[in-house]
């Protein structure tokens, strides 16, 4: 009866020198639903969606969105996790 929440992610927040290839990745405190793989936008400086990718990983608590291109360099980039991250219930 308790939605999941996020307890860790990377990279951290304000994060510099951060490398193109990186994903982001958050860790939730419960197992999702397949549903959560839409809930991590990646978007750049200027409200643009980076295209890419989202898997549950380890024990399918953990969303982790992989760009499908190398992301800018000296970009800002903001990460926001939606309402669809949802668990099993």
């Amino acid at each position: 009866t308790i939605a999941p929440s996020v307890s860790a992610h990377r990279p951290l927040p304000d994060s510099g020198n951060i490398s193109i290839s990186t994903d982001v990745m958050a860790y939730a405190s419960e197992p999702l639903s397949d549903w959560s793989t839409k809930a991590i936008v990646l978007t750049d400086s200027t409200g643009v969606k980076v295209v890419g990718n989202t898997i549950l990983g380890w024990n399918a608590s953990t969303p982790q969105f992989m760009p499908s291109s190398n992301l800018k360099y000296n970009t800002l980039y903001t990460v926001t996790i939606d309402t669809s991250l949802r668990d099993m219930c």
